[in-house]
């Protein structure tokens, strides 16, 4: 008996931990092109490595069909071909000249600044860079703002360096803090995943089918 209950708690445990959502933060790249559809901006980025700085919060970036932004007036705005743009959700249309100006305002990134993004904002703007690892830590941060997060300093002083959010790029890193982390899982702009349960189904189960063949035996 002492037995099938230790049995039947570990089930729980494991449904329990297993029930942790996974959540997910949809973009939509912005292809900034010609009024022909020609000579458009950049919009791939090393997805797996974002995700990788995004993991312990068990969050993932998920693309949606990239959107293209026809409009040469807008691609002939200073320096636009140095940007990758992205807005979170996804379109069901083609994305107006009117709706990437409301969400951005003018296209450019004074030359100090790598990236515009804003809390909970529309979308974020980020300096084309050959930089790799830069441009993915970037990107994770123009994501994290989105989701909630401040500059370290601001709320963390002392424990910033390598930290995600930290303010100049001689200690920004990949680290979360475990406040950020709480901070974005509880954003409303991320989508949760349900976790598949086959293993502690299964735990649960057999705690069960005890416990009833336990029931059986006595009342017999």
């Amino acid at each position: 008996m002492r037995y099938l209950f230790a049995l039947f708690a570990a089930a729980m445990v494991a449904l329990g931990v297993s029930h942790a959502n996974a959540f997910t933060f949809t973009l939509t790249p912005i292809a900034v092109c010609e009024d022909d559809g020609s000579n458009c901006t950049r919009t791939s980025f090393d997805l797996g490595a974002v995700n990788s700085i995004l993991a312990p919060a068990n969050i993932s970036v998920d693309l949606a069909p990239e959107i293209e932004l026809r409009d040469s007036g807008v691609l002939a705005a200073p320096s636009v071909f140095d940007y990758l743009v992205f807005v979170r959700g996804t379109f069901e249309t083609q994305i107006g000249t009117d709706e990437i100006w409301f969400a951005f305002g003018p296209l450019f990134l004074p030359d100090d600044m790598f990236s515009n993004a804003f809390l909970a904002g529309p979308g974020f703007v980020l300096r084309d860079t050959t930089e790799t690892e830069l441009e993915t830590i970037v990107m994770a941060r123009s994501i994290g703002l989105m989701l909630g997060l401040f500059n370290c300093e601001a709320q963390f002083d002392g424990m910033c360096d390598g930290n995600l959010m930290a303010s100049t790029r001689a200690t920004i890193g990949a680290a979360l803090l475990p406040e950020q982390i709480e901070t974005m899982r509880q954003s409303p702009l991320l989508e949760a995943d349900p976790i598949p349960l086959p293993a502690a189904a299964w735990v649960f189960l057999t705690g069960l089918a005890g416990l009833a063949g336990w029931r059986k035996t006595n009342a017999a």
